[in-house]
């Protein structure tokens, strides 16, 4: 339904009594998105209370009552009359999903919709995609989407291959799910609300594909990533808010792509607050291995953060204090670490934490620090230079063609470390400019962290420094392009 009413010069200052034929165009948009009842004419998308019945073709007391209460959601003057103000609101693109809203005026900005899922890991899958930008690029969106919500509260969603619980697609006009799309300029997107008993399109996503989409910035279309993070809000269960800045504001006004703080209050009344810290300026990071296996460990000062790798988002309830969770530790070794680096070969299953001129050794399997440290770094790592036996920058053990390796960093240099022969390779420190090619110009040198992927992120190398961080691939040894990328909302 693509609404004409912009089309009639009687379609300003329209109230009660009247019955031009744009009163039933003001109707069938009303009834549309849940403020208006008609006989004979169901709502595309069900309200979520009853809504005022009225006479088809009538501007009568039901239609008044509706358009009041629509203008009143959306914050315009209350006249119960079609205005100028009004109607410009009415002609904007947007979201297809019924917005009457559940409660009394004044309540929340945001509102929680009628249902929420009764788990917390959710899949979705792309089954029809446009030919305006590549599967991969709506993949994308897709993630970068989810990823806001999930970073501010308990929810977790992915892509998956098969059996997803989201399901999305582009289509036009009728499309099997009773909410037809009305072609250019209006409605461009839907999605339903989570699970209520049996429902196949529980949680889905579809996308009017008469539309031009886009990912460019200004947007040379409707920006996809702006509405997907729109209706994926829907999917996870929240409703339209009033809030004009809102990413769940139903009407679209280009791109928006950041969620606000009455977006993040609905999400979290909804699922719960994951507790998100934002660091910058990491001391040292770590993978876990044997039962800490699938996280990364991230220190700064007296805390640390953890990382799930499978699901590609920070734990909740973090930041912990390192000396209340890593056992054992000397105490000079609980705050402002260093390095850090895995054992390998005869040392696997060991992790060496360094600070200043001194190391000290954690037990994995174990869950706790071997007695007996801390020790000096000069005499037990043999034959590092050195400048090399105290204040490290970072360090990590290699992955692929260079396992049996750790990497020493300091300044613009680094060393390598045999594991097998327990002792430092001849002929370094060596530049860190040439030898890790493809690096961005700013890391190399005084690096902060190193750190190795796992999971879906094997063989890959992640240096942090600053606020950003870059990713070294081991197989072909080379920085990654793209690179570097924020630490925020990449990783924390």
């Amino acid at each position: 339904m693509r609404s004409k009413i912009l089309q009639s010069i009687d379609a300003v200052d329209l109230g009660r009594g009247a019955t031009a034929p744009v009163v039933g165009e003001l109707q069938a948009y009303l009834s549309r998105f849940g403020w208006l009842r008609l006989p004979d004419q169901p709502s595309a998308a069900p309200a979520h209370e009853e809504p005022p019945a009225a006479a088809a073709g009538k501007f009568d007391e039901g239609t008044e009552a509706a358009l009041a209460a629509f203008q009143r959601f959306y914050r315009l003057p209350v006249t119960g009359r079609l205005d100028a103000e009004t109607l410009a609101l009415t002609q904007r693109p947007r979201c297809g999903v019924s917005d009457r809203p559940r409660g009394p005026a004044g309540a929340a900005a945001f509102a929680a919709g009628p249902t929420k899922w009764a788990k917390l890991h959710l899949g979705y899958a792309l089954s029809a995609g446009t030919a305006d930008v590549s599967d991969a690029a709506v993949r994308n969106a897709l993630k970068v989407a989810y990823r806001h919500w999930c970073l501010v509260s308990r929810m977790e969603v992915h892509q998956v291959s098969s059996a997803a619980d989201i399901d999305v697609r582009f289509a036009t006009g009728d499309h099997g799910d009773n909410n037809s799309f009305d072609g250019v300029g209006h409605v461009l997107a839907h999605a339903f609300y989570p699970p209520s008993g049996n429902s196949a399109l529980a949680g889905d996503l579809h996308f009017d594909d008469a539309e031009t989409w886009t990912r460019d910035l200004p947007p040379t279309g409707i920006d996809l990533d702006t509405v997907t993070l729109h209706e994926a809000g829907h999917s996870l269960g929240l409703d339209h808010s009033n809030d004009p800045t809102a990413v769940m504001f139903a009407f679209y006004g280009g791109a928006r792509r950041a969620l606000t703080a009455d977006d993040i209050a609905g999400i979290r009344s909804v699922y719960g607050e994951r507790r998100r810290t934002v660091w910058t300026d990491i001391d040292t990071a770590i993978d876990g291995e044997g039962p800490f296996a699938g996280k990364a460990y991230l220190f700064k000062g007296a805390d640390y953060l953890r990382y799930d790798y499978g699901e590609d988002l920070p734990d909740p309830d973090y930041p912990r204090t390192i000396a209340g969770a890593w056992r054992d530790l000397p105490a000079g070794f609980t705050r402002d670490l260093d390095a850090a680096v895995n054992g390998q070969a005869s040392f696997a299953g060991k992790l060496y934490l360094f600070k200043g001129g001194e190391y000290a050794r954690y037990d994995w399997a174990a869950d706790r620090a071997d007695p007996g440290y801390p020790k000096p770094i000069a005499g037990a790592w043999r034959d590092l230079p050195a400048a090399f036996t105290a204040n490290l920058d970072a360090a990590v053990s290699g992955k692929g063609p260079f396992a049996g390796k750790a990497y020493l960093f300091k300044g613009s240099q680094y060393v390598r470390y045999d594991w097998a022969a327990d002792r430092a390779d001849p002929g370094y420190p060596k530049p860190i400019a040439g030898a890790w090619p493809g690096l961005p110009t700013g890391f190399t040198a005084n690096l902060q962290a190193a750190l190795n992927g796992q999971r879906s992120f094997d063989g890959k190398l992640y240096l942090f420094k600053g606020a950003d961080y870059a990713r070294y691939d081991w197989a072909a040894d080379r920085g990654d392009t793209g690179y570097p990328l924020p630490i925020e909302f990449n990783w924390l």
